[in-house]
């Protein structure tokens, strides 16, 4: 037989029990440590996690504090608004003209966006050319009663949600009230808002806040 030929039909070594004996205690250990490894990660995922979910669901409920109030400011702004024109409608229908006039007046200071409607009937019906023109002089102002009346609401909700700490829905706020503002308005307030936007851009909500309430709340 060839030299070859002995060397294939050699017996395969037989493991060595003595390092299958020495290899099982570290394999045991290797699973042990990657499982306390693992545990641990898992449980600071799920702390993470937790923690989050936390933050966001106070988040929630703060934010639902808030518009819940915001809504009251307007419930009682449009009921106001329903019992002044109800208590009106005695004077638009029976009155003098002069009463009329001023009932029209009262109205279109306080509810603009009704006097404009009431007017249209009002109006007409006034025996004087005078009263008529003067009527539909103070309703054309309306508008910009309507306007300003904006924006007194969205520094109202503003300072509502810096009372929940709710900076960035603030600042939203304050936003969309500087854009119901005159071009004039605006020119004297512009360079303000801009570092506004640009510190609610990086997230700086407070800074932001505080920076358009100064801005704002002196119009």
């Amino acid at each position: 037989m060839t030299t070859a030929t002995l060397k294939a039909e050699a017996p395969a070594e037989s493991p060595n029990p003595l390092m299958s004996k020495s290899e099982r205690p570290r394999t045991l250990e290797m699973f042990d440590i990657i499982s306390k490894f693992g545990i641990g990660l898992c449980g600071l995922v799920l702390s993470g996690a937790i923690g989050f979910s936390t933050i966001y669901f106070s988040h929630q409920a703060t934010e639902r504090q808030a518009n819940a109030q915001i809504e009251a400011l307007a419930l009682q702004r449009r009921t106001s608004a329903g019992q002044l024109e109800l208590s009106l409608l005695p004077v638009f229908a029976h009155g003098t003209d002069a009463e009329r006039q001023l009932a029209l007046s009262i109205l279109a200071s306080l509810v603009p966006d009704e006097a404009e409607r009431v007017g249209a009937v009002v109006i007409p019906q006034l025996k004087s050319e005078l009263q008529r023109r003067e009527a539909t002089q103070l309703i054309s102002a309306s508008p910009e009663r309507m306007r300003q009346q904006e924006f007194r609401q969205r520094l109202q909700n503003a300072a509502v949600y810096r009372q929940f700490s709710l900076d960035a829905n603030a600042c939203r706020e304050y936003f969309a009230a500087f854009e119901s503002l005159s071009a004039a308005e605006k020119k004297g307030v512009a360079a303000e808002i801009g570092m506004a936007r640009r510190e609610y851009s990086r997230g700086e909500f407070s800074g932001a806040a505080g920076r358009l309430q100064a801005a704002l709340g002196t119009k």
